[in-house]
C-alpha cells in the first residue's frame, strides 16, 4: 500500500518507518528529538488504512500524555482519518469512559485512548483498560518512555504486562531504554513477548545475563546475593536486535540544527484558583489605563501583574503577595510541596542522556530546580550561575559544565548567563521560565549552539497551556515583543 505522509519524514524516520510498520512487535529506541512520535503515529495510521488497527492505546508518562492528544496525532496523522481521542485524567475520567465506550461501538474511526502510566498502578486503571482491549483484536498498545517499566516487580509493571496478552501490535518508545543496566530490558521485552529474549523469568533473566556473588551478613547470619558483573551481552544484543531501531541524534544527519519540542504542564486547583485572581486583577487595571485595542504603554503596575501570573505558573509567589506585612525577598511555594513543573522537569532529566543546560528567570525557582537535581542524581551534578553566585564560582560552573564529567546540570539566569558564555558540553536546553525579554531568549538559546558545538541541540519549553507560558512562546515564535503580546491577549480575553 502507498503511505502518504502528511508531515515529510526525515531519512531516518522514514526508514524506521517501513522496517517496523508491518511488525506486529517493535522496540524504538530513538533519542528525543529524533521524532519517534511521527513514525508511531504514522505506523498506526498504515495500519488503520489496511485495517489492521481500530484503536490506540497509549502509555505515557504526566508529563507528556497530553502532549499526543494536543500536538503529536493532529500535526501527523493525515487529513483524510476520521478520529477521536480521549484522556485518562483524574476526575475527568468517568466522562471520557463513556464518550469512549460510545465511539468505540459505532467503530467508524480511528479512536485513541492516552492514559498517564502511573493510573496502571491501580486496579482500577488495570481494569478498565483490559475491558476495553478485550472488546477488540485490532488494537496497538504503545508504551511512550519504556524504560518506567523496567522494574518487573512493580505494580505498574504487572499490570501493563497482563494488558500486554490482550494486545495485538505493540511498541516500546523510549531514547534511554538502559537507565542502570541491561537488566532493566527485561519487563520492556516482556511487553513486547517473551519470545524474544527466551526467559520466561526475571529470575531465569538475570541469571543469565548478570554474574553474582553470595555474601553473608554475619549479625542476621543470612546470605544475600550481590551483583558484580555481567555476562552474555552480546547473545542479548543478537536476540532483541531485530525487533529494535536504534538512533541518537548525532546519528541523523538530515536533522535540523535546532530542534524545538514543547512539555505540557497542568496546574494545581490552587495555582489555577491564584492565576485567575491575578488575572482578573491585571485585566481591570489594563482595561482601566487603556481603552483603546492597541496597547501602546504597559505601567509599572501591570508590568508587576504580569510577572506575578509567571510566578504563579513556576509554584513561588513573594510572601508580601499574601502578607503585606512579610518580609520582602522571601517566597511561599504555592505547590506545598508538590510542584508538577518540579516533577516534569525531574522525568525528562530521566529520560535525556547527557548534559543539560537549564534556564528559569526566578531565582525560587532555580533554587528549587537545583535541591531537588541534587536529590535525585546527587549532589556533585549540578553547577549554578545567576546574580546570587559569586565571580570565581560562575568561572567553575562554566568549566565544570565543559570539562567536568560529574557535572550534569548548568541551571542559570537568562539574564545572568545568556551572553558571552559557551556551554558547548551540552546539546539540551530546558526552558523552566521565560523571561519577557527576548533578546534573553535568542541570546541564552546560543550558548549551546556555537561553534564547538558537533551535535543538534535540542529546546524544551515548559508549557501551562492557555497562560503566559503559551503567550510568551508564540510572541518569541513570531518575534513580537512579548509583554506587549500578552497584555493584548489578556485584553483579547476580556471582549
Amino acid at each position: 500500500m502507498i503511505y502518504n505522509y502528511k508531515t515529510k519524514p526525515y531519512n531516518h524516520q522514514k526508514e524506521v518507518f517501513e522496517l517496523s510498520r508491518d511488525e506486529t512487535v517493535y522496540a524504538l529506541f530513538m533519542e528525543m528529538g529524533t521524532g519517534k512520535s511521527k513514525v508511531i503515529i504514522d505506523t498506526i495510521a498504515y495500519n488503520y488504512l489496511k485495517r489492521n488497527i481500530f484503536i490506540a492505546i497509549f502509555f505515557a508518562p504526566i508529563v507528556v500524555h497530553t502532549n499526543w492528544l494536543r500536538n503529536e496525532i493532529p500535526a501527523h496523522l493525515p487529513d483524510n482519518i476520521k478520529w477521536d481521542a480521549f484522556l485518562w485524567e483524574g476526575k475527568k475520567t468517568k466522562k471520557a469512559k463513556k464518550e469512549f465506550d460510545y465511539v468505540m461501538n459505532l467503530r467508524n474511526k480511528l479512536t485513541f485512548l492516552i492514559i498517564n502510566i502511573d493510573a496502571l498502578s491501580t486496579d482500577r486503571g488495570k481494569n478498565a483498560v483490559i475491558g476495553w482491549i478485550n472488546h477488540t483484536i485490532d488494537n496497538i498498545v504503545i508504551i511512550d518512555e519504556s524504560s518506567r517499566i523496567k522494574t518487573p516487580n512493580s505494580r505498574r509493571t504487572k499490570n501493563i504486562l497482563k494488558i500486554s496478552k490482550q494486545a495485538y501490535f505493540k511498541r516500546i518508545l523510549t531514547g534511554t531504554p538502559i537507565t542502570n543496566n541491561q537488566l532493566d530490558l527485561f519487563s520492556q521485552f516482556a511487553f513486547l513477548g517473551l519470545n524474544i529474549i527466551g526467559e520466561k523469568t526475571f529470575w531465569n533473566f538475570q541469571n543469565k545475563y548478570a554474574k553474582w556473588e553470595t555474601q553473608t551478613n554475619w549479625k542476621t547470619k543470612r546470605e544475600y546475593r550481590t551483583l558484580i558483573g555481567f555476562s552474555n551481552t552480546r547473545k542479548l544484543i543478537e536476540k532483541i536486535k531485530p525487533y529494535t531501531y536504534y538512533c541518537k541524534k548525532s546519528e541523523c544527519l538530515d536533522l535540523p540544527d535546532k530542534i524545538y519540542e514543547r512539555i505540557l504542564i497542568e496546574f494545581t486547583p490552587k495555582q489555577q484558583k491564584l492565576y485567575e485572581q491575578i488575572k482578573r486583577d491585571a485585566l481591570l487595571e489594563i482595561t482601566g489605563n487603556n481603552g483603546n485595542s492597541n496597547v501602546s504603554i504597559i505601567t509599572p503596575n501591570v508590568l508587576s501583574k504580569l510577572i506575578r501570573l509567571r510566578q504563579v505558573t513556576g509554584g513561588f509567589l513573594p510572601k508580601t503577595f499574601i502578607d503585606e506585612n512579610a518580609i520582602p525577598g522571601e517566597y511561599i511555594d504555592i505547590c506545598d510541596g508538590k510542584n508538577p513543573r518540579l516533577k516534569a522537569l525531574i522525568e525528562l532529566c530521566q529520560d535525556v542522556d547527557g548534559k543539560i543546560l537549564i534556564w528559569s528567570v526566578f531565582r525560587p525557582e532555580i533554587k528549587a530546580i537545583s535541591d531537588a537535581l541534587k536529590e535525585e542524581f546527587g549532589k556533585n551534578s549540578v553547577v549554578e550561575y545567576h546574580g546570587g553566585i559569586n565571580r570565581v564560582d560562575r568561572i567553575n560552573a562554566v568549566n565544570s559544565i565543559q570539562c567536568n564529567d560529574t557535572v550534569r546540570f548548568f541551571i542559570g539566569q537568562p539574564q545572568s548567563g545568556g551572553i558571552g558564555l559557551t556551554l558547548t558540553g551540552a546539546n539540551t536546553v530546558i526552558y523552566y521560565s521565560n523571561s519577557f525579554n527576548s533578546e534573553d531568549r535568542w541570546q541564552s538559546e546560543d550558548r549551546a549552539h556555537r561553534i564547538g558545538q558537533t551535535k543538534n541541540v535540542t529546546y524544551f519549553d515548559f508549557e501551562v497551556e492557555g497562560t503566559t507560558d503559551t503567550q510568551i512562546i508564540h510572541a518569541l515564535i513570531d518575534k513580537k515583543d512579548i509583554a506587549t503580546s500578552i497584555v493584548k491577549g489578556l485584553r483579547d480575553e476580556n471582549k
